[in-house]
């Protein structure tokens, strides 16, 4: 009996392990890009760019201000290239995710119905069960919320990282830079303004809300189950 349970928790908990922790690896590049993009903009020359100038136009560069035009055009082909690594950087993100929801998003359809259906009728059991049982119960529902709350949270936790992304980009200093970063940047913000999700087979999205969604369906399960016990007493 024991061996079977130690295999049973590795089959249901090792999958979903796994699949947040993927998850939460998602969400931390998307904390990273947020770094990044308020920066991107950035016009003070680093101890880098300043060896380039002196090397390239022979130029000092004093109180963070270029000597001349060509310092210039250096440094807004150094910004427009932090651009276009933050660009290249988000679509290594979605692209990530796309892989991730074609391997994730049919588990997590099947463990959203199976844990719904399985609340619905632990919560029937709890109700007509003995008294000595009921912590054994408990823990076992506790359980069920447990693994549809991860998915929910974690996966909410990507779209709300995403969906800020745009105020980030929008906070560079972009009004110093050039029209082709402007013109990039409206395009990278266009793209921005849809958010990255996690779904379950396009039927949910991993959220709060979602998890709400599926309790409120439990639930009502729950209550036509019961109502057709009681006719039946």
């Amino acid at each position: 009996m024991c061996y079977w349970l130690v295999l049973m928790y590795i089959c249901t908990n090792v999958p979903d392990a796994y699949y947040v922790g993927l998850i939460n690896y998602i969400t931390a590049q998307l904390r990273l890009l947020h770094i990044a993009l308020p920066k991107m903009a950035t016009l003070e020359p680093d101890a880098v760019l300043q060896e380039k100038l002196a090397h390239t136009y022979g130029l000092t560069i004093k109180a963070d201000v270029p000597a001349d035009a060509g310092a210039q055009d250096v440094i807004q082909d150094r910004v427009y290239a932090r651009l276009v690594e933050c660009i290249r950087f988000h679509q290594e993100i979605m692209k990530c995710v796309d892989e991730m929801e074609s391997v994730l998003s049919v588990t997590v359809l099947i463990q959203f119905f199976t844990s719904t259906l399985v609340i619905c009728l632990t919560a029937i059991t709890v109700i007509s069960t003995e008294t000595a049982y009921l912590p054994t119960y408990a823990a076992y529902l506790a359980t069920m919320f447990y693994q549809l709350f991860i998915y929910c949270w974690y996966g909410g936790e990507v779209y709300l990282e995403s969906e800020s992304l745009q105020f980030s980009a929008y906070s560079c200093n972009w009004p110093e830079t050039d029209a082709r970063f402007r013109k990039t940047l409206r395009i990278c913000l266009a793209r921005m303004q849809r958010p990255i999700s996690l779904t379950a087979c396009k039927f949910y999205k991993l959220s709060r809300e979602t998890f709400l969604l599926l309790l409120n369906g439990s639930y009502s399960y729950f209550t036509l189950l019961l109502q057709m016990n009681q006719k039946n007493d």
